[in-house]
């Protein structure tokens, strides 16, 4: 059996020299900008060899994966 888990979250703030127009909201130039993202990523495998003999190897495996990002309807505050 495997098991992975790469939960990945990043949360920056910087500001924008210019304005930028974002999911219906504006941005004016040199406003503080906060962004996050999440990506969150598990997986779980097995496999099982049923089959050795001499040169000849036989398994069969599956594998399930689940892919999480969160989803706001809203992302932008202010």
């Amino acid at each position: 059996m495997r098991v992975v888990l790469a939960p990945l979250g990043l949360e920056k703030t910087g500001r924008s020299n210019q304005e930028i127009n974002f999911a219906g909201e504006t941005f004016t130039a040199n406003e503080d900008i906060d962004a996050m993202y999440t990506f969150n990523s598990w997986r779980l495998g097995y496999r099982y060899q049923f089959y050795d003999e001499g040169p000849w190897e036989l398994w069969v495996g599956a594998t399930a994966k689940v892919r999480a990002s969160p989803r706001e309807e809203n992302p932008v505050s202010t």
